[in-house]
């Protein structure tokens, strides 16, 4: 709501001296600005903060501002990025990295024998690793990676000029000449 006054001093702060009015008046600012006491204008929030009242208030974690004069910051950032206070944007995890829930400040790096392509929710076992609850009574994301062992044994297969062929766990059968 206006008032009437006649100098800045008049005006309290979220309002400012609009001087297109006879008489002059203190109108509030639009959503997204703010103005201290005594303003003749209004100024945007930055990026990555947002109005709150008659002050600019940074983004909160998980959120981000991407242009100026926001009264409200964005939705939760999804699950594969983050976003720490005043940030312009949800950012990617990096690969070994990764964030399971929404609104994360930042990625968690992946467990021993893990990895994890950029922007991902989760991580994975290496090869040659399966994933198992961790022993802790942990939650479905406290997996570990054990060395998977196998069962089968190295074939010799033959040698020539020094060179050995040897086949891990292969099927493969040998055929003679038939003749």
């Amino acid at each position: 709501a206006a008032t009437n006054a006649t100098r800045c001093t008049d005006c309290k702060a979220g309002t400012f001296l609009n001087l297109a009015t006879d008489p002059p008046t203190c109108d509030l600012c639009a959503a997204g600005f703010v103005s201290k006491a005594a303003a003749s204008a209004c100024s945007p929030c930055g990026l990555g903060t947002f109005q709150n009242g008659t002050d600019c208030l940074a983004c909160p974690i998980g959120r981000f501002g991407s242009a100026v004069g926001l009264s409200s910051c964005s939705d939760l950032c999804p699950p594969g990025t983050h976003a720490p206070r005043y940030s312009t944007a949800c950012k990617t995890c990096e690969p070994g990295r990764h964030s399971a829930a929404f609104g994360q400040e930042w990625c968690t790096r992946c467990g021993d024998y893990m990895d994890s392509p950029s922007n991902a929710s989760r991580c994975a076992c290496i090869d040659g690793f399966s994933s198992k609850p961790a022993s802790n009574n942990g939650t479905a994301s406290d997996q570990v990676c054990t060395y998977v062992e196998s069962d089968t044994m190295p074939v010799f297969i033959g040698a020539v000029g020094g060179l050995a062929l040897v086949v891990l766990g292969a099927a493969f059968a040998l055929r003679g000449s038939e003749g």
